[in-house]
């Protein structure tokens, strides 16, 4: 048995994974957490957000020790290719940690994510190829599905946080610019071809936090979460319902991770669009993700000889 911790450094929030990879099992997950830190906000790396990163990578690696973790992965989502200041950060994590942070491609982030679903998706007896995985970071939103043997993905420049901050201006969004937001998202969709009727399989915090308030949790239960099942009706519904809310009422209401409030009208109303667009009539929401890919896939492997996997963009 090897037992792992994943840190995922993503634009909007730090998730982390302690598994274990045991001999004819992929993976057994054992805990898993997280903090909404926005690292990627802005285009720049604050101070603030540097603090709470570290502070938030700290609070891991003692739950790692806690747990006798043997290894620790890093990655971070591809935002960080743009960022300013992101070298830093990570020489930062490299002199206090000794964490050797990877940062990923679009596509090695898709295909990480699709590893991960699929997963989950056989723990659930079902079909894992059969489903368009579909994760809306803060900073992009990846796609991933099969092509006869060949897996396609595709990495859109769809983020919670640059369409919030690029769209919903006004507290609570007007119908405005609600409209505005769904006709750039539909813009984006048309530029690939992307398969019709095709099921939906969601992940990252975005969906997990929408199969949060639609079952009405109060806390994150990730057994709960795996496979719930949101049709396109009651999706609509929820985001009507968030986006009519002013901010500090939607901190109220997502207690588990208030700073996702700011950010979750933008990410729903991608993967409403997403479903719209494919035809299909609800999506499945996986708590199995990019950290449980990382796991999986290079839990054996030195991540710095990481490279791409998917179909290309």
């Amino acid at each position: 048995m090897r037992r792992l911790l994943v840190l995922d450094y993503g634009s909007n929030s730090l998730r982390w994974l302690v598994a274990d990879r045991l001999e004819g099992v992929l993976l057994s997950p054992v805990d898993c957490g997280g903090r909404s830190t926005g690292l990627g906000r802005d285009g720049r790396i604050s101070e603030t957000a540097v603090v709470e990163t570290l502070s938030a990578t700290e609070e891991a690696l003692e739950r790692g020790r806690e747990l006798d973790v043997g290894r620790t992965i890093a990655v971070a989502t591809h935002f960080a290719r743009e960022l300013s200041g992101f070298e830093s950060f990570a020489g930062e994590l490299k002199s206090r940690y000794g964490i050797e942070l990877v940062v990923l491609s679009g596509d090695d982030e898709a295909w990480l994510t699709r590893v991960g679903v699929e997963e989950g998706l056989q723990c659930l007896g079902l079909d894992g190829g059969r489903y368009l995985a579909a994760d809306v970071g803060g900073g992009s939103t990846e796609l991933s599905w099969w092509s006869g043997r060949e897996l396609l993905t595709r990495s859109f420049a769809l983020g919670a946080i640059n369409l919030t901050e690029g769209f919903l201006r006004t507290d609570p969004p007007t119908p405005g610019e609600m409209g505005e937001l769904r006709i750039k998202v539909k813009a984006v969709l048309n530029q690939f071809p992307l398969p019709h009727a095709a099921p939906v399989a969601a992940s990252g915090g975005t969906a997990t936090t929408l199969a949060a308030l639609h079952l009405g949790l109060t806390e994150y239960r990730p057994l709960a979460i795996q496979g719930t099942e949101i049709r396109r009706g009651d999706l609509t519904a929820l985001i009507k319902r968030l986006a009519g809310m002013p901010l500090n009422e939607r901190r109220k209401l997502m207690r588990v991770d208030e700073r996702r409030a700011e950010i979750i009208v933008a990410g729903s109303l991608v993967l409403e669009t997403l479903i719209e667009h494919l035809g299909v009539g609800e999506l499945l929401v996986s708590d199995y993700d990019l950290k449980h890919g990382v796991a999986i896939a290079l839990g054996g492997d030195d991540p710095s000889h990481l490279s791409s996997r998917g179909g290309g963009s």
